[in-house]
């Protein structure tokens, strides 16, 4: 790793780190241990990456690092990610279809699931806490609530 990739790296880690340590709000999640994480898989994904394809370094590895640092906030916090259980090969299982709304609804609800405050949640999701509260009370009046219990939202 280069220089520049280096200085690639460190900025997309350490702003991740600094993200999830301000949101998580937990003496036990710590700064220097989510660098350490995000410095762990940047190094395994490293190898994949090619710049001819076009893709900025930074881009390529945000996702990884992130993932990373989340299943590692899960661990700490005792939250467990849910597992499908493999289906029978002679089943085939044909996917969910979902709409839009069904797939921010599950986002919207795992993201307030892991951080557990509304304000910090929609800073983390980017949008504002009132447009948070208009989606929870738009779903409520559907009755998606009542779905989620029957379909539990996906980790």
């Amino acid at each position: 790793m280069d220089q520049e990739q280096q200085k690639v790296c460190d900025e997309v880690i350490k702003r991740y780190a600094n993200k999830w340590v301000r949101l998580i709000d937990n003496p036990v999640i710590r700064f220097d241990d989510l660098c350490n994480i995000g410095y762990i898989a940047a190094l395994e994904i490293l190898p994949e990456f090619d710049c001819s394809r076009g893709v900025p370094l930074g881009g390529f590895i945000r996702l990884r690092v992130s993932g990373a640092m989340v299943d590692y906030i899960r661990k700490i916090l005792g939250r467990k990610r849910k597992v499908k259980q493999n289906t029978p090969k002679q089943v085939i299982a044909l996917p969910d279809v979902q709409t839009i709304d069904q797939v921010v609804y599950r986002h919207t609800m795992n993201t307030l699931k892991l951080v557990g405050d509304k304000k910090k949640s929609a800073k983390l999701l980017g949008i504002s806490e009132k447009t948070l509260y208009n989606w929870l009370n738009k779903w409520e009046e559907q009755g998606m609530n009542k779905e989620s219990e029957n379909n539990a939202p996906r980790s």
